[in-house]
């Protein structure tokens, strides 16, 4: 285990270590709700939001809802914990999940 006062070895000057944070955040964004929302014009208009400026109206709401949602889930990590979070989260998704699909 490395001591929290040394720091982690990096071959290549750090290069080799931008080259992985750079490649390590794309694939995440462009795997998670990032495209979601990078994708969201094409989803609303196979939804059928046609109009320009419902479709504009929509990808603000959506932004705004991942801004607000991001600043809900980090003080909620700050404040309680990331531990006691993720039983309850992984809780509540399952009912919802099983609610989504009882309602079918």
């Amino acid at each position: 285990m490395w001591d929290k006062e040394q720091p982690v070895p990096v071959q290549g000057g750090g290069a080799d270590a931008r080259v992985l944070g750079v490649c390590g955040g794309s694939g995440g964004g462009v795997a998670s709700i990032n495209a979601v929302i990078l994708y969201s014009p094409h989803i609303f208009k196979i939804v059928g939001i046609t109009r320009k400026s419902y479709l504009s109206d929509a990808l603000i709401a959506a932004g705004l809802v991942k801004t607000v949602s991001i600043f809900v889930a980090t003080l909620l990590a700050d404040k309680i914990g990331r531990r006691p979070l993720l039983p309850s989260s992984v809780t509540r998704g399952i009912r919802v999940w099983i609610h989504a699909h009882g309602s079918f």
